[in-house]
């Protein structure tokens, strides 16, 4: 599961194509179908969100971090608690 997020989180397609080519030949479902997800996920940064992160001027988009980042501490914060 760590090599999953490694792949989300990396810019390297060229891993997850050879990866993905060595599961389909092996057959392995288990490890294809979650390279899918991740060659999808790269496209769609690469199409729809890095194109609009460039377009918003930087003070509005550290204050976007910031929200998006809170919300999620606040988030893992109150699931802790129980």
């Amino acid at each position: 599961k760590h090599y999953l997020s490694w792949m989300i989180a990396s810019q390297n397609s060229f891993f997850v194509e050879i990866i993905n080519k060595q599961a389909y030949k092996l057959k392995r479902w288990d490890i294809f179908f979650p390279m899918q997800l991740v060659i999808l996920s790269q496209w769609v940064k690469a199409t729809f969100y890095f194109p609009i992160v460039r377009c918003i001027p930087p003070k509005y988009l550290y204050r976007i971090k910031r929200r998006v980042f809170r919300a999620r501490s606040e988030i893992e914060h109150q699931t802790q608690a129980f």
